[in-house]
């Protein structure tokens, strides 16, 4: 009788490990960006009017830092490269005094890309719905001879999934483009490649309208969302980097980034 119990005990231990994961293919198990516990179980916290803030500054990360594919470490970012037979790399520098994240991505092809993106839980997008406001604040600079940088790219997260605010920077010939409708304007020689800049842009979900404001002044007020669908709601925000020719690069410096989702 003592050896059934003893049998029985283990047969239900066995079980027990099995249901809670101790099996051998549990670490084997797909988990794509955006599914870690953190960015979704974790909210970001309520600021006075109720919005969601979401802040990275990089001060806590040692210079020389380079983050992987993957959610970056105390933190609702995540991090991506697919360099295409180029290179891709995002590290933590000091410059003028201030670490902040540097993106580069080397050729030689085109369709590579580089990533830093906040993509909200469920309860941060059903909050901004279609109806709030959402504003992205972030200090960016640009270095290199041929690419293109997102400073940043807002997407809907319904689909078609198309773009509602697209923001970037052609390295090639310095050039700042912004879409207003349909239609991309093209800034030369306001933001000189090379400098740090700043960026406030204000989206207003219920108009699909936003103001874009540069360097503590108004630049596009009243500007319309990109794409008109029919569902207009919060999808992920990216900064990254593209369309890098052979033997070329592109590098994006951000910090101080700040998102104010759903006020």
């Amino acid at each position: 009788m003592k050896k059934m119990w003893v049998i029985l005990l283990i047969t239900a231990l066995a079980v027990s490990c099995a249901s809670m994961g101790g099996s051998a293919d549990w670490d084997d198990e797909v988990r794509t960006p955006g599914a870690a516990a953190s960015a979704e179980i974790l909210l970001p916290p309520r600021g006075a009017d109720g919005e969601f803030l979401i802040t990275e500054n990089f001060d806590r990360f040692a210079v020389g830092t380079n983050l992987v594919r993957g959610n970056v470490p105390g933190s609702f970012f995540e991090v991506t490269s697919d360099p295409q037979g180029g290179t891709g790399e995002l590290v933590i520098v000091d410059d003028g005094g201030s670490r902040a994240l540097k993106m580069t991505h080397n050729g030689p092809i085109e369709r590579g890309q580089t990533r830093f993106f906040y993509r909200p839980s469920p309860e941060v997008a059903r909050h901004v719905g279609s109806t709030r406001k959402v504003e992205i604040e972030c200090r960016f600079k640009v270095e290199g001879t041929w690419g293109t940088a997102s400073v940043p790219y807002v997407w809907y997260g319904s689909e078609p999934q198309q773009a509602s605010l697209t923001i970037g920077y052609n390295s090639a010939n310095g050039v700042f483009m912004v879409h207003n409708s349909g239609n991309r304007q093209d800034y030369r020689d306001e933001f000189a490649m090379g400098e740090w800049h700043h960026l406030r842009a204000v989206m207003d979900y219920s108009n699909a309208t936003y103001d874009l404001y540069m360097n503590g002044e108004e630049f596009i007020m009243g500007g319309f969302f990109r794409h008109d669908v029919s569902v207009k709601d919060l999808g992920h925000i990216r900064f990254y980097l593209a369309q890098v020719t052979a033997d070329n690069y592109v590098s994006l410096y951000l910090d101080d980034i700040v998102i104010r989702a759903g006020f």
